[in-house]
């Protein structure tokens, strides 16, 4: 396997140092960058390129993801694991839209690490075991709508008359109108406008 060229973001001296130490245990890394903040990073990486980062998500004044898009727009290629003390859900960070590679807590042990590691270095991601996940919540359905009047809804939204939604439904148009109607009568809505207002795409 070619070697890694790795680097490691944190401003924690004695972190690094242990990270560092850690690293140095496999072959597959060689570790050519150490830094404590974004500057040091970005002039790193105009001369020369990184295959893995250890990113600290908290870097003082700096944002750790911000600075991982910024990497990762970069050099897409690149792969993050970002490092933290903190649960997603503590820094607002919605794990469905996270662009790092791998996010692991600082206080995970170095089974997780090395489990981390051998994921992204697969092309795979990977997330921390210990990390606290909120699911996902249902989708709403408040107005107790049917797949077909949602259907109808949506053919509104573009802008279809009622005998443009009937030809495409292979329905008549008073089963639309009636349709229609039901559905003013659930959200209970004025008007076209008002109705599309309250229901949002799908």
């Amino acid at each position: 396997m070619k070697a890694m060229r790795t680097g490691i973001l944190d401003d924690h001296p004695l972190f690094v140092e242990g990270l560092s130490a850690i690293l140095s245990n496999y072959p597959w890394i060689d570790l050519v960058f150490r830094g404590e903040d974004g500057v040091s990073l970005r002039q790193f990486l105009q001369e020369q390129k990184l295959d893995l980062l250890f990113l600290d998500i908290n870097l003082g004044k700096e944002n750790g993801i911000e600075l991982a898009e910024a990497c990762k727009r970069h050099s897409p290629a690149m792969r993050i694991i970002i490092l933290s003390t903190h649960q997603p859900a503590d820094i607002g960070l919605d794990m469905s839209s996270f662009l790092g590679d791998a996010y692991m807590l600082k206080i995970s042990g170095r089974k997780v690490l090395e489990e981390a590691i051998k994921k992204v270095c697969n092309g795979e991601t990977y997330t921390d075991p210990n990390l606290t996940i909120a699911p996902k919540k249902p989708v709403q359905n408040p107005f107790r709508l049917t797949k077909r009047e949602y259907e109808i809804i949506e053919l509104i939204r573009q802008g279809c008359t009622t005998r443009e939604i009937a030809e495409r439904l292979f329905l008549s148009e008073l089963t639309i109108k009636t349709h229609r109607r039901n559905i003013s009568e659930k959200i209970d809505s004025r008007n076209v406008a008002d109705m599309l207002s309250k229901i949002s795409p799908r």
